[in-house]
């Protein structure tokens, strides 16, 4: 799957697609953490797949694709800043050589280095069981994997949200209030299509959107959320898209899966976003 590594560099011909692994966790409380360890799952679950990379359902066949793995980002023990702005460098290095970047995460919170590495405002359309604006409006500055959506539309980076799949409660009433007219919440596919506007987009998929009982290796549970086929969907159809620069895949926690289902959903995923640019 993967056609060259060389630490960041994806070389002199533009790549279809860079993938950058983000092992950052710092962004969670301790109790909840882990994420850190996603990436290598992630990448290690296609060792699973037999024969070439060819969709038996469409027909697809993406082996031409040219697909650097551009390695995981060095994180600073213990210093979420010092690791977010390792990550927006690696993305600012990488994103005009690709055609289509790839983040596996890692927490939320790298959304925010990546969106600011773009250099652009962009439309944000967010997968997740929650919005993310979980703010304490005293501390509108604060990052975590819980405001980073609101800490993207103070900063300017996304010129307003579509959160697609959101089913839990909260947050405060106050800070819902202030981030209410950025955001436009829809509850599928079908909603999403009516939405989205034709500009530059970051797609930013939390694994929790998908319904435990497909993906339960996650922190935060939520019922009622997408079968595996209704996001694979969903990421099917986006990454269609040419005006969408980069799709990231967060808050998968192997220790907490069961029968690596979840990190099989997350590779299926990424697999997905590379058949789409096929």
């Amino acid at each position: 799957m993967i056609s060259e590594s060389n630490n960041g560099k994806v070389g002199k011909h533009k790549s279809d697609v860079a993938v950058i692994g983000a092992p950052c966790d710092l962004g969670v409380a301790s109790t909840a953490g882990g994420q850190r360890l996603a990436p290598d799952y992630i990448r290690d679950a296609y060792l699973h797949v037999e024969g070439g990379l060819i969709d038996n359902i469409t027909g697809v066949d993406f082996n031409h694709l040219l697909i650097a793995d551009c390695g995981d980002v060095e994180i600073v023990v213990g210093d979420l800043a010092a690791s977010h702005a390792l990550i927006e460098d690696r993305v600012r290095e990488v994103r005009d050589n690709t055609e289509l970047l790839l983040i596996l995460g890692g927490d939320d919170s790298l959304n925010v280095p990546a969106l600011a590495a773009l250099d652009q405002t962009v439309q944000l359309v967010h997968l997740d069981a929650h919005n993310d604006v979980y703010v304490d409006l005293s501390d509108i500055e604060f990052v975590d994997h819980g405001s980073w959506v609101a800490v993207a539309i103070d900063r300017g980076y996304a010129s307003h949200v579509i959160q697609v799949g959101n089913r839990a409660l909260g947050p405060d009433k106050a800070a819902y209030d202030l981030y209410r007219p950025y955001m436009t919440t829809v509850p599928d596919l079908q909603g999403l299509t009516r939405v989205l506007q034709q500009q530059p987009t970051w797609v930013a998929l939390d694994i929790d959107v998908v319904d435990p009982a497909y993906a339960p290796g996650t922190g935060v549970i939520e019922p009622g959320g997408f079968t595996s086929r209704e996001v694979l969907d969903l990421v099917d159809y986006l990454m269609g898209l040419d005006t969408v620069l980069g799709l990231s895949i967060t808050e998968v926690l192997p220790d907490r899966d069961v029968q690596n289902m979840t990190v099989a959903l997350a590779n299926r995923l990424m697999m997905k976003a590379m058949e789409a640019r096929a």
